[in-house]
């Protein structure tokens, strides 16, 4: 396999010939594969599902092979690959190694795209998705029109990237490998270090690592003060602190937060002013977040002004506590969360949520949890992390590919969670039986049901206000 040096990339890759994608369905691929096409670089990819951005793409002009096979890479002058694709098995990536074709990592490539712009990495264990949705609506408000790339649907342009004439481009960084050290950015954000994908990087040390490079590697951070890890980590960086504790660069008041008229407000403290946030998101985190892409904003000359007025218009992203439908008074929602960190957050939204709309009714979580070895590593944090939830319906873990090393069973997170919470109702079915075990709990009116995981979940919370009652 040819190595690339990313930080030298020969551009007549890119040039000379079609980039071609291998997974190019993926939301993080889809991303990057389009930009370059609007950018006028021949693209083409392979996925074997059928999906929203596939279609999206095609409607592009893309084209895109439904199998991964060695005659795709007819005029092919790269192979863009992400960690998903197995290196040693894949059709495509062994032809295009037996044909002396470079193998990009899908990091490198989006290094590629960043070059020529004033570049903001958004990264973190948590959050990153809404925060580079919302700091690229702040900065398209603002008049800075910049490229976005983002890993998620942005409610505000249906897409999960933007084209701009801007100087500045606004990137998702994905931490779950740790390839965003293949890049250099001018600004980046940090919103958390957590416990999270340990099936790559096995231990805290190494996780702590790959944080630090995108520190060393940013001319500025911005970053979480109530994060002690990451205070640590970016001690001897330039870095600017947000909130909740005294000290920060930007302070939340915890006490002014309110909600009114389906609005979330709250005063922040920042360079000695303070100013009242109007938004449409809820809970604790979605407010950090909020305040990491401000001080970004305002780093770069902003006017305060506009800033809060583009947070006030932000809607969010889809999967992120997203509204799928209303069966009579019953609110369906769609949620990723599949860390327990993001299922805590999550279920404290659900509540502030009860308390805008001024629900009286109960919270029904139907999870799907993700990946055997996050369930084995994270089973008593996931025990813990459903306080607040009245009922509870656990499906079988989503594979994505793993298989069962340790032996994992739903059954085992079920004892674990109704060990902490007895009087809670928990049932474990199948995604086809959610229907009949919802009947039999007697979900009712004023209820809100979260469907939540990183899997395949989704497609059935979309599809179920036709069915649920």
């Amino acid at each position: 396999m040819k190595k690339i040096n990313s930080n030298k990339i020969d551009e007549k890759i890119f040039s000379s010939g079609i980039v071609h994608f291998c997974g190019i369905g993926g939301i993080g691929m889809s991303a990057i594969a389009q930009v370059m096409h609007q950018n006028g670089i021949k693209v083409q990819g392979s996925d074997s599902s059928e999906s929203y951005m596939v279609q999206n793409m095609r409607n592009l002009g893309i084209k895109i092979f439904p199998a991964q096979k060695e005659s795709n890479l007819q005029g092919v002058s790269c192979l863009v690959y992400s960690s998903a694709i197995n290196l040693d098995t894949n059709e495509e990536v062994l032809a295009a190694k037996k044909a002396k074709i470079p193998i990009i990592h899908r990091s490198i490539a989006l290094g590629f795209v960043m070059q020529g712009y004033k570049s903001i990495a958004v990264s973190g264990s948590h959050g990153k998705t809404t925060t580079t949705s919302l700091l690229g609506l702040i900065l398209d408000k603002c008049g800075i029109d910049p490229v976005i790339i983002s890993g998620g649907i942005m409610n505000e342009y249906n897409s999960n990237y933007k084209i701009g004439k801007g100087k500045y481009i606004v990137v998702e960084a994905d931490e779950s490998d740790g390839s965003f050290v293949n890049f250099n950015a001018d600004l980046s954000i940090i919103t958390n270090i957590d416990r999270e994908h340990m099936d790559h990087y096995k231990t805290m040390d190494k996780v702590e690592e790959v944080f630090k490079v995108l520190l060393d590697h940013s001319k500025t951070s911005v970053i979480c003060s109530d994060d002690e890890r990451l205070v640590r980590l970016s001690s001897g960086n330039n870095v600017i602190k947000y909130g909740f504790k005294n000290g920060a660069d930007l302070q939340i008041i915890k006490e002014s937060i309110v909600y009114e008229n389906g609005y979330s407000f709250f005063d922040i403290s920042c360079d000695n002013e303070k100013f009242t946030i109007k938004t449409k998101l809820f809970g604790l985190h979605n407010f950090l977040n909020i305040c990491s892409a401000f001080l970004i904003a305002k780093n770069i000359g902003c006017k305060v002004e506009d800033i809060i007025s583009a947070i006030s218009l932000f809607s969010g992203v889809k999967r992120r506590f997203t509204q799928v439908g209303k069966v009579e008074n019953t609110i369906v929602i769609d949620d990723y969360a599949h860390h327990p960190t993001e299922i805590k957050a999550v279920i404290q939204g659900a509540k502030d949520f009860m308390k805008i709309s001024k629900r009286s009714g109960e919270i029904v979580v139907i999870f799907q949890p993700h990946r055997y070895s996050r369930m084995y590593d994270l089973m008593d944090d996931f025990a813990a992390c459903f306080d607040g939830v009245d009922k509870i319906i656990l499906n079988p873990i989503y594979s994505a590919g793993e298989t069962n090393e340790n032996g994992v069973k739903i059954d085992d997170l079920a004892k674990k969670i109704q060990k902490n919470n007895k009087n809670l109702d928990i049932r474990i079915c199948a995604l086809d039986n959610v229907k009949a075990n919802l009947g039999i709990m007697n979900v009712t009116q004023n209820d809100i049901i979260i469907f939540m995981g990183a899997g395949d979940i989704s497609k059935f919370a979309y599809s179920s206000c036709d069915v649920l009652f």
